[in-house]
């Protein structure tokens, strides 16, 4: 009797656990546009902002202004990116990297080498590269923050939601260690 006591208590435990912690999985859509605008390196970029599923596992994700020239255009897949075109005056180590880990970030595709932990308001993954980043959550429905960090913090990247979409209806992301800033707005197509 004691020992069906003990594993009963150890069975409500183990439930306990699993239903507090959440998951977050990339989120799901065909198309995203947005209406962009990024600053970066004394410059002033603007245009739109796509996502698209190209393939099951494979986002791809473009950077263009309204004429159409592309200022930087790449993929994603669960485990790695791929460069596709970045414009001349982009086309800088740093500037890559982290136009790639910020992409990689609002698509959580790409970026990460391991889970780290997850909890009922979070859920950390270490970069590939140096630096964790931390998903905070409410009630295991929509990312409310998410911060790439290793010695200080390092980038911030604040989703609004207003609609029921996956993707965040706006983004702000803040870069601390530089010069860098990235403002989303989600366009809607009100032809539907």
């Amino acid at each position: 009797m004691r020992y069906l006591l003990l594993l009963s208590s150890l069975f409500f435990f183990r439930i306990n656990t699993v239903a507090q912690s959440c998951t977050f999985e990339y989120p799901l859509f065909q198309t995203v546009t947005y209406q962009a605008s990024i600053d970066v390196l004394d410059k002033h970029l603007s245009g739109l902002l796509i996502f698209s599923k190209v393939e099951e596992d494979t986002t791809r994700c473009v950077f263009m202004n309204e004429m159409g020239i592309t200022f930087y255009s790449m993929s994603f897949t669960k485990e790695q990116y791929f460069y596709h075109y970045v414009m001349p005056s982009l086309n800088k180590k740093g500037v890559k990297i982290a136009l790639a880990k910020d992409m990689g970030m609002i698509l959580m595709q790409g970026i990460f080498k391991q889970t780290i932990s997850t909890n009922a308001t979070s859920q950390v993954f270490k970069l590939k590269r140096k630096g964790y980043v931390r998903y905070t959550f409410e009630n295991c429905k929509k990312i409310n923050k998410i911060e790439n960090y290793g010695k200080k913090n390092v980038v911030s990247i604040v989703p609004f939601y207003q609609s029921k979409s996956d993707m965040p209806d706006s983004l702000s992301v803040q870069h601390h260690a530089f010069d860098f800033s990235i403002r989303l707005k989600q366009l809607y197509d009100t032809t539907k």
